[in-house]
């Protein structure tokens, strides 16, 4: 049985980085997920998602990469995460795509959700979809007529790193940031 390509998918959190295999027509074929440890550096990091998926498929046609930012999707770089130490500076996009020897697509983890909300959720095809996410970070996606949408300089949206009040949760060093009151770790601390 002959099951198309197999795309991969790679969603890298500040808690948790996941793999999926999959086709053109969003079905998942397998998963796997395991703790991000970004601390461990570039090769540990790019080691690991390319053993993962080796574990998964023998040969990806493609490959697309989530993660949360800052970043820089013309370059392919990690700016300064503060969710992912070890990895300022690294130009993953690059790297990726060097070891798999394929096409590696990397969009910020809020704009591929939105993006993907887009094409296959229940505002498919909408003119404009504004996607906030709530995970180690905050941060916001933007799609508009059926496009990603990025700073002129190809930086993601930084929600979060906004300032809201001048206190407020610390997030990763910034106290009263949007972050501080919608990540997890914010409402965390919140709800302390």
């Amino acid at each position: 049985m002959h099951l198309g390509p197999s795309l991969i998918g790679i969603n890298v959190g500040g808690t948790t980085t996941s793999v999926v295999v999959g086709g053109r027509d969003a079905t998942i074929r397998a998963r796997r997920s395991w703790p991000t440890r970004s601390e461990r550096g570039p090769r540990h990091f790019v080691d690991t998602i390319v053993s993962a998926v080796g574990d998964l498929c023998d040969a990806p046609d493609a490959v697309g990469l989530s993660i949360g930012g800052p970043l820089n999707v013309r370059s392919g770089v990690l700016l300064d995460p503060p969710h992912l130490p070890g990895l300022a500076g690294f130009a993953v996009r690059d790297a990726l795509a060097v070891r798999f020897a394929v096409p590696v697509v990397m969009h910020h983890d809020a704009a591929a959700c939105a993006l993907a909300e887009w094409r296959w959720g229940t505002d498919a095809g909408a003119g404009g979809i504004a996607y906030l996410t709530c995970g180690t970070g905050f941060g916001c996606g933007l799609v508009m007529d059926g496009r990603v949408r990025y700073g002129s300089d190809g930086r993601s949206p930084e929600i979060g790193h906004v300032r809201y009040r001048d206190d407020g949760p610390g997030i990763f060093g910034k106290p009263g940031c949007y972050e501080g009151y919608g990540s997890a770790k914010g409402l965390a601390l919140l709800a302390q």
